[in-house]
């Protein structure tokens, strides 16, 4: 009998410790969690067209949104060109990345068209317009397009194995960003998928796919003290959560930060750290996706 209850008092001092731990974590409210010595690393489409040195990249699952919320996303043509003559709607858009380039100072849209809007675009363009460059394997177009009834200097280029439409609108920047962007899927530029960092973020948020959104912003960004923040947006049955992840120099630093972090993301309800990222998770309903989606860009 003695030894009954020394064993039923040892299971439910655990089940509270459990529960105390679960309710009131150590550290400040903050789950303590740690990554391991190695694990498997991340690739996907963001590590394909952004190199090392980009500001920042951001992935839209437009495929993933509509099915959560239909009308989330606008309607209607989401690009247009004037020669050729040809529109690119939102309903074909699988897919769209964003990346933000530092050389040149551009931005680069790659976006994700289903096969029969790439196939008829790629065709439209070669039957109307000389590529002006070949980057690698692909040929660029220089033309243009209308953005607000705004006539835009354009630059083209197209990846048909992954039914990519590759564009940029920067002035004089065109084809040395697309250039950039390409020579990243080439392989001769190294991809921001190789910072150690990155990986190490991209673990803590289980690796780039499944996410409504996602954006990895290499310079510090809200948590000032941060080296690299990482957003993600992810459903669940009845909510959304956005969630923040910040990679700080060390263990010090990102423990010492932990009040600053909770400050920042105080709309946050849930708060966690894997040694030198600090995470924070602020849960949004479902009729919020489209400012959801907004702040990972």
């Amino acid at each position: 009998m003695t030894r009954i209850s020394f064993a039923a008092t040892i299971l439910v001092l655990t089940v509270l410790a459990l529960l105390g731990y679960a309710f009131f974590p150590p550290n400040n409210g903050v789950i303590v969690r740690h990554i391991p010595p190695s694990f498997p690393q991340s690739s996907g489409i963001i590590g394909d067209f952004t190199p090392s040195d980009a500001v920042q990249v951001s992935f839209n699952n437009f495929t993933a949104v509509r099915s959560i919320n239909s009308s989330a996303l606008p309607v209607g043509n989401y690009l247009s060109f004037t020669k050729p003559d040809e529109n690119v709607t939102s309903q074909s858009i699988d897919e769209r990345v964003t990346v933000v380039l530092s050389k040149p100072n551009a931005t680069v849209d790659i976006t994700i068209l289903n096969n029969a809007a790439l196939s008829r675009l790629e065709a439209a363009f070669a039957g109307a317009l000389t590529p002006a460059a070949q980057i690698g394997v692909h040929p660029a177009y220089s033309t243009n397009s209308l953005i607000n009834k705004t006539v835009v200097d354009t630059w083209v280029s197209f990846v048909g194995s992954i039914s990519a439409l590759v564009t940029c609108y920067t002035p004089g920047a065109g084809q040395s960003a697309l250039t950039r962007v390409l020579s990243v899927l080439d392989g001769s530029t190294p991809s921001i998928l190789t910072i150690e960092g990155a990986q190490r973020l991209l673990y803590v948020a289980n690796g780039t796919g499944g996410h409504l959104g996602l954006s990895i912003q290499n310079f510090a960004g809200a948590v000032t003290t941060g080296k690299m923040t990482l957003v993600t947006v992810d459903s669940h049955p009845t909510d959304l959560s956005v969630n923040h992840f910040v990679e700080f120099s060390n263990v010090t630093q990102a423990q010492s930060q932990v009040t600053y972090f909770k400050q920042v993301y105080i709309g946050s309800n849930k708060f966690e750290s894997y040694d030198e990222v600090l995470v924070a998770i602020q849960p949004q309903s479902l009729g919020s996706i489209v400012q959801a989606i907004a702040e990972v860009g």
